[in-house]
């Protein structure tokens, strides 16, 4: 299991996977998703406004901390990563069209609390938006083609060059078999 657990990572480096990039985009989503859901309890439960107000303003101010910290993340990757900034500066045009929706949001909060299905349309395609973000680098993707590809092929190849090259004939095992039969028979007597 360590050794798994070792060449997972490993992997993961060689492949230049960006973990921080889906965790803190799942961040982003799972505040818009809990407004979502809390729109959907309002059109059901009968909440007075203030309550609805402190929910709403907290989960708001939490997908705001996620966009600066992915907006942050991106930004350094389009001064780190030569060859990439393409990418990154796509992922980063992206939050602007999402931190527009965001300060929408802000801007109509009285207005949509009153009004969940409203809400729970503006937070759909919040999500919606959210999607292109998982995206990883062209260079990410290919190597993990490779390595999905490329190694089971390997280790493949690997397992049948040893079964070919492994000296054990059916007339070898019936030696063994003779052999086994015999230090039984001793050791019996």
């Amino acid at each position: 299991m360590c050794l798994a657990s070792f060449v997972t990572g490993a992997l993961l480096v060689f492949t230049s996977f960006d973990e921080q990039q889906n965790m803190t985009v799942d961040s982003l989503r799972g505040s818009i998703e809990v407004i979502q859901s809390e729109a959907e309890s309002w059109q059901t439960q009968e909440l007075n406004d203030d309550d609805r107000a402190v929910k709403f303003d907290e989960q708001l101010h939490a997908a705001n901390v996620a966009h600066a910290e992915l907006e942050s993340h991106f930004t350094q990757r389009v001064e780190q990563q030569v060859g990439e900034e393409g990418h990154a500066r796509q992922l980063v045009e992206q939050l602007g069209v999402i931190a527009v929706s965001l300060s929408d949001l802000e801007a109509q909060r009285t207005s949509l609390r009153k009004t969940p299905a409203e809400l729970i349309a503006a937070t759909e395609q919040i999500l919606k938006q959210t999607t292109p973000l998982k995206r990883q680098s062209p260079t990410t993707l290919l190597r993990l083609r490779i390595v999905e590809i490329g190694l089971p092929l390997l280790l493949s190849l690997v397992s049948i060059w040893l079964t070919v090259g492994y000296p054990l004939t059916e007339s070898r095992c019936l030696e063994i078999k003779k052999l086994l039969e015999v230090k039984r028979a001793a050791h019996t007597e």
